[in-house]
């Protein structure tokens, strides 16, 4: 890789964490909730749990319920993220418009909170399940 490549990979990084951070919104504010990497992608956790992210191609990954996944893949609003060598059945990936419209960012937005209200009840549900 050369400087020029190497420059444009971090500016793309950069570019993908200011959006990252703008669509997530009041969602950092929450306790809890910080920015992280992945893969050398902009990331977003809740207590150290994964839940979102965009990818180096300006993809938002989000992680939700396997039902709600297999039904945006359904309607065609995002595919199966693949991770290694599988398809993860509660990551989907979804595709950014040319322009990165109003319309996709409020979208993008809703996908990011579902994420995030999921990553919270899976919190839960296994601290509920923790033995005394």
């Amino acid at each position: 890789m050369n400087d020029d490549d190497a420059a444009r990979r971090r500016a793309q990084r950069a570019e993908a964490g200011a959006r990252l951070e703008r669509l997530a919104g009041g969602l950092l504010e929450h306790a809890g909730v910080g920015r992280t990497t992945m893969f050398g992608s902009a990331a977003i956790s809740v207590n150290g749990k994964l839940f979102a992210l965009l990818d180096r191609e300006g993809r938002l990954m989000v992680k939700v319920p396997a039902v709600r996944a297999a039904h945006l893949v359904a309607e065609g609003t995002a595919v199966a993220a693949r991770i290694g060598r599988g398809t993860a059945r509660e990551w989907v990936s979804i595709e950014p418009e040319e322009s990165g419209t109003a319309d996709q960012d409020r979208e993008w937005s809703a996908l990011l909170l579902e994420a995030y209200d999921y990553a919270v009840r899976l919190q839960a549900d296994s601290s509920d399940a923790a033995p005394d």
